[in-house]
């Protein structure tokens, strides 16, 4: 593939900007944009933008055959800018802030996306979003930043800047081009309002808490909503509840809300057993957004036909209880298979191509046929499989983590009465993900990624057993795994600490790659403080089961 063209332009001491047209004559995934300057000099570049043709013709807008699939689905709405996107991590500078995101894109500072471990230009800003919306002949759903990222939060008595941001945002989107802001819309090119009517106020934000809510979501709530029906009095409100290890969320306020957004990942079994799940709701609470959920285990590695088959059926239960469930959107989208942080994702592609996985042709049928009817079907569930307790025959015990940095001490292990057992030490890999390393009695886990799990070499034959674990978090989101019944890297069971964002305790059970939560409960692993852990697999009358003991030294 070649193509060139020659710029001859004077370049003086101040930003100017430049640009050209490139016509390639051929395709080539691998090909490269090169600069290629003529004499002597010094010349300083910011912000070299390459772009194709655009869906709808767009300034700076989309891919056109990723839009594209988007369009095929007929979405009635678009929420954005996402999920954990809209809170950041570390700070309040990496948070979305919308009025950083518009004009021209050279003036945009951009900002560092922790969540997902890369910097964002952010390119695809508030107008681009707004404009996406509009031409999938869909309403945007705005997300809005309630004073709470990752790692902080604003105090609940000091929320008004964020407020303030959000009214801004509105008034961007909304209002006409003689106020502030809907002027600032008619200079970047769209006079017409966007006109959003959805609003969710805060991401995942309303989550158990030891200290009894010390973020005091329901408070938050409550400000954002008086000041936002204040001037839109037709707005559409949706406010949080428990995202992470409750199947049954509910909204303990006595602050009225008008949707709720509930958050479901789950493996192709939950989905299909959970067809009646909204035939008991209160008709006279609240209205139900399902505004995540996907299956993200046992879907295989690009998506898969149970999986699409599992969320199939659940979405037909919703479409049945339509009254109450009135809004869903499956999450997230777009996997850039050359930097993927998520999986599935229901569109994959490259630079050169782009698919839909079974999930996403479930969409685009439902979205193209809505159902009328429920035909009656008696036939067992073929997802169902039995979650076993039993301990295998053969296993193994290490330690995990899941977006975190931790210092570990592996204690052994011995049998359920406390008497060392034979060390069966097989050439078996110990690291299974993760940056290892030990240091003297520590093993310390350095990287941010999911799911890092480090085995102990031995191998485990009696029926009951006792490990034993020091563990000190040193950074990150979450708290520590304790791996047990480690068979291979789809069937194991671990003891998650400090997970779903350190608010939970839990233990979850991986069977044939999909991970079940056979229980949990609220808590929180403190930074920098060493734990003891000891976990007891007991050989019961029937089968084994398990318990653990979790405390920290005197010192």
């Amino acid at each position: 593939m070649y193509a060139e063209t020659s710029l001859n332009a004077k370049v003086g001491k101040k930003w100017t900007k430049f640009t050209a047209e490139l016509t390639a004559n051929a395709n080539d995934a691998k090909a490269q944009f090169e600069l290629v300057a003529d004499g002597k000099g010094t010349i300083v570049l910011d912000v070299v933008s390459l772009f194709p043709p655009t869906f709808k013709n767009r300034e700076n807008g989309l891919r056109p055959d990723l839009a594209q699939l988007l369009y095929n689905i007929h979405p009635k709405f678009v929420r954005f800018p996402g999920g954990c996107y809209v809170e950041g991590q570390e700070s309040p500078e990496n948070a979305f802030h919308w009025e950083k995101t518009i004009g021209p894109i050279e003036e945009r500072p951009g900002h560092k996306n922790v969540n997902w471990r890369y910097r964002t230009s952010d390119g695809m800003g508030f107008d681009e979003y707004l404009q996406l919306a509009e031409d999938l002949n869909a309403k945007p759903l705005y997300v809005v930043n309630v004073g709470l990222w990752h790692g902080g939060m604003t105090p609940v008595d000091s929320i008004q800047p964020w407020i303030d941001e959000c009214m801004n945002a509105l008034e961007y989107a909304n209002g006409p081009v003689t106020s502030k802001y809907g002027a600032l819309r008619a200079k970047n090119g769209h006079p017409e309002p966007y006109n959003i009517e959805y609003l969710e106020i805060g991401n995942e934000n309303n989550q158990p808490d030891p200290a009894a809510q010390s973020d005091h979501y329901y408070e938050r709530f409550k400000k954002f909503k008086d000041a936002v029906l204040a001037k839109y009095p037709k707005m559409h409100l949706i406010g949080n509840v428990v995202a992470w290890g409750d199947d049954n969320p509910k909204w303990e306020s006595q602050e009225s809300v008008e949707l709720l957004d509930e958050h479901y990942y789950r493996n192709p079994a939950w989905f299909a057993e959970n067809f009646n799940k909204y035939d008991n709701y209160d008709r006279k609470g609240s209205e139900i957004y399902v505004g995540e959920y996907a299956v993200t285990q046992g879907f295989g590695n690009m998506g898969s036909l149970d999986a699409a088959l599992g969320e199939a059926v659940y979405m037909m239960g919703i479409e049945n209880n339509s009254d109450i469930v009135t809004m869903a959107s499956y999450a997230p989208i777009f996997a850039n298979l050359n930097n993927r942080m998520w999986a599935p994702d229901m569109i994959q592609y490259t630079s050169d191509k782009v698919f839909g996985t079974p999930s996403y042709y479930v969409q685009n049928v439902m979205a193209n046929n809505i159902g009328t009817r429920v035909l009656k079907v008696n036939q067992e569930n073929p997802y169902k499989y039995e979650q076993t307790q039993v301990k295998p025959a053969i296993c193994r015990v290490g330690m995990g983590t899941w977006g975190t940095q931790v210092s570990f001490e592996d204690k052994g292990y011995s049998d359920e009465n406390g008497k060392a057992l034979p060390m069966t030490m097989q050439e078996l890999p110990t690291d299974i993900r993760g940056q290892w390393k030990a240091e003297g009695s520590l093993i310390k886990q350095t990287s941010n990624e999911e799911s890092c799990i480090r085995l102990n070499p031995g191998e485990i034959t009696n029926n009951g057993y006792i490990y034993k674990v020091r563990a000190k978090k040193d950074a990150g989101n979450e708290g520590f795994l304790i791996i047990f019944n480690y068979v291979d890297k789809n069937n194991y069971c671990w003891l998650n600490l400090g997970g779903w964002n350190n608010t939970q305790h839990g233990v979850e059970s991986i069977v044939n790659g999909a991970k079940s939560q056979i229980a949990t409960c609220p808590g929180k692993i403190e930074t920098g403080k060493w734990y003891d852990i000891e976990l007891k697999v007991v050989a019961t009358a029937s089968s084994p089961s398990w318990m653990a003991r979790r405390y920290s030294p005197p010192s």
